[in-house]
């Protein structure tokens, strides 16, 4: 036997606890693969659903020149104060020529409430509203308004003032 011969037995013999190593770690591979094949396939459909999923176009409403934003004539008086609720609401007048899309109060304990603030939606109609707006702290000022918005903006009514008894 030659040199060579003998260093290729040797190679193999060195090589062969490698080799074994690599095939219990592809067959621990393909084990945990088996495990995780539902979920993959379950991650699959998912993805096909969300990026197949498409809003629905807004629908069109009027807006842009000769439309303008709602006319709020009023904010009602406060009435029926408790200390958590009050009594309260809007008289609206004008859609502006594009359609309500809300139509409200908005509150808070600053001076200058918006629909950023704390709202309450009435619903979208014309005319005068009365909401009863609820959840308020006791012996707390605040401040309301009357709001209508349409796709040409937000219109705000007078801001009044109540405090809620203790």
């Amino acid at each position: 036997m030659s040199i060579f011969a003998k260093s290729k037995i040797a190679d193999v013999v060195i090589l062969l606890p490698c080799i074994h190593e690599i095939i219990y770690c592809f067959n621990h591979f393909v084990m945990k693969l088996k495990l995780l094949l539902p979920f993959l396939i379950c991650l699959f459909i998912a993805a096909v659903f969300i990026s197949g999923c498409k809003d629905k176009p807004a629908p069109l409403i009027p807006s842009g020149p000769g439309f303008n934003a709602p006319k709020v004539d009023s904010t009602l008086q406060a009435t029926l104060i408790t200390d958590s609720s009050v009594e309260s609401g809007g008289s609206v007048s004008s859609d502006g020529g594009s359609p309500l899309t809300e139509t409200g109060v908005c509150y808070d304990t600053i001076i200058k409430p918006t629909i950023n603030s704390k709202k309450l939606v009435s619903g979208n109609l014309l005319g005068t509203f009365s909401i009863n707006v609820t959840g308020l702290k006791p012996a707390t000022t605040y401040f309301l308004k009357a709001y209508a918005k349409n796709a040409a903006g937000i219109t705000y009514g007078n801001r009044i003032s109540f405090t809620t008894l203790p």
